[in-house]
């Protein structure tokens, strides 16, 4: 059973305080929806529970051990998808799922990558450089990633970014999959989520 706790944490950016007393648990088949303006705060909150930053108040717990303290273990279990994607501009799609999977200790069979790949319309672009994808190209380059190399935490920070109606579907699907087999989720959207169970995080405008 997964669990992830996290008792009176503050958010801080910077020097500003940005959350105080934030305070949730999860486990095996949750998602976890962070909420707020512009910043209030999301990507400096999914970044700390991501153990990307520091903690200056407050704990959090994966499986009952603190994630700075357990770091490595914790990241074995943990897919982080920023901003930036992530990936290796200088490499081909091919070669960026190889590389990644090599780093993660996880060989991806041909077969499940091209499955991927047709489902992203990424399957003819695989010997294309990644700084010559779109936008939209480059996040389902990301999504590639998360669905092929199986890690039970994902932390997502707005992932339904630069993708079409059909590339956000088919991240609900996944997604809904994921959690459905005991995976965990926390994410940050502009977009409702048709996915249950949903806790929803609101943090406030400071």
């Amino acid at each position: 059973m997964l669990s992830l706790q996290v008792r009176q944490l503050t958010c801080v950016r910077g020097q500003k305080i940005l959350s105080r007393n934030i305070h949730f648990e999860l486990s095996s088949g949750d998602l976890l929806l962070i909420e707020g303006r512009n910043g209030s705060g999301k990507t400096s909150l999914l970044r700390q529970l991501a153990a990307l930053s520091t903690t200056e108040t407050g704990r959090i717990l994966w499986r009952g051990q603190d994630i700075h303290t357990c770091y490595p273990h914790y990241w074995q279990h943990l897919h982080y998808l920023g901003h930036s994607h992530g990936i290796k501009l200088g490499l081909t799609i091919e070669e960026n799922l190889k590389l990644m999977a090599s780093l993660a200790e996880m060989p991806i069979s041909l077969s499940c990558q091209d499955a991927i790949l047709q489902q992203l319309n990424l399957h003819t672009y695989q010997h294309t450089l990644a700084a010559d994808l779109s936008a939209g190209q480059k996040r389902r380059l990301a999504l590639a990633r998360l669905w092929l190399i199986h890690k039970p935490l994902w932390i997502l920070d707005e992932p339904l970014t630069a993708l079409d109606r059909d590339s956000q579907a088919l991240f609900l699907h996944h997604l809904d999959q994921h959690l459905t087999t005991g995976g965990m989720c926390i994410l940050s959207s502009h977009s409702s989520l048709p996915v249950v169970p949903l806790v929803i995080l609101r943090l406030p405008q400071w």
